[in-house]
This record gives C-alpha cells, sequence and structure tokens, in this order.
C-alpha cells in the first residue's frame, strides 16, 4: 500500500471511529449506503463491512439498541443489519 492510500485509510478511519460507538484496529465500513444510529455500532479489530452496506441501530427511548461485530469478521456487499435492543455476530464470522 503507498503512502497516500495509507493515508487516506487513516483518514477514513479517524472520520469513522468519531461516528460509530467502538472501532478496532484496522476497520472499516466501505461507502455504506446508511448508517444510522451509529453510536450503537461497535466494531472489533480487522473488521470489513463491504459498500452498499444498511446498518440500523434504533437508540431513541425507549430503545438502546446495540450491534457488535467481532474480530476478523468481513461482511459482503449489501450487507443489512438492525437492531432495537442487541444484535452481537461473532469473531471471524
Amino acid at each position: 500500500m503507498g503512502l497516500l492510500q495509507r493515508a487516506r485509510s487513516r483518514i477514513r478511519h479517524a472520520v469513522l471511529a468519531r461516528k460509530v460507538g467502538g472501532l478496532g484496529h484496522h476497520s472499516a465500513i466501505d461507502n455504506p449506503d446508511m448508517l444510522t444510529g451509529a453510536k450503537g455500532v461497535f466494531l472489533g479489530d480487522h473488521v470489513t463491512i463491504r459498500g452498499h452496506s444498511r446498518i440500523e441501530c434504533v437508540i431513541t427511548p425507549p430503545y438502546q439498541g446495540q450491534i457488535r461485530i467481532g474480530d476478523g469478521t468481513i461482511a459482503q456487499f449489501y450487507f443489512h443489519c438492525g437492531a432495537a435492543r442487541s444484535v452481537t455476530i461473532g469473531r471471524r464470522c
């Protein structure tokens, strides 16, 4: 990976880290179609969610939705996950 690509990757990671509840090392959500309630989304290390994903977490009262995705998980294109309470996807899924 070239210097410019690494810089872009770090910037994307920093921006995403501010949006979501937790973001592990070397994790990314590539070009999502929808990311709502992002503060309820927690990604482990080395998680990749490919493009056109929809991640919907209901965090408005009375709901406190959380989506947790374990280390090493890869979600392919058009992945869709929603939670009003809790969804946990394990490691290396």
